[in-house]
């Protein structure tokens, strides 16, 4: 069972890409931010900000987002990933298991992959370091 410890939160205007409105459910997932500073998906890979930690509905409303602390996290389907992994993040703000050269945004606390829509807790770490800098 996934559990969380918050720790800072900030707000940010919800991008397009991440409001309910446009029929995903982007709860506990890593988001970035775009040229906007609007809370949107990062590009797979990529450095995250943190994870989202309501449901916008529209464009502007404002992103709660979890920069550091314990986070339920949705991992991706096509992911096999378990305590105590490093992780990054696909497209859509899914964890996956990290690739070297991608940017670590956690690690695995507890929980496994395990089917689509599993959520598991992460130890946020969006520093950006790559998986060499990390395990260093």
């Amino acid at each position: 069972m996934a559990y969380e410890i918050p720790g800072q939160m900030i707000t940010l205007p919800a991008s397009t890409l991440c409001a309910a409105s446009t029929g995903t459910a982007d709860q506990y997932r890593f988001v970035g931010i775009d040229s906007s500073g609007r809370a949107t998906h990062p590009s797979t890979g990529a450095i995250a900000i943190g994870v989202l930690q309501n449901q916008p509905r529209a464009l502007d409303d404002m992103a709660t987002v979890m920069i550091n602390g314990i986070s339920k996290v949705k991992v991706n389907a096509a992911s096999t990933v378990a305590v105590p992994d490093l992780v990054g993040v696909s497209t859509d703000g899914e964890l996956i298991a990290l690739v070297a050269g991608d940017a670590a945004v956690g690690q695995i606390v507890a929980g496994a992959s395990g089917g689509s829509g599993r959520i598991v807790s992460v130890a946020i770490n969006v520093t950006g370091g790559s998986t060499e800098a990390l395990r260093q």
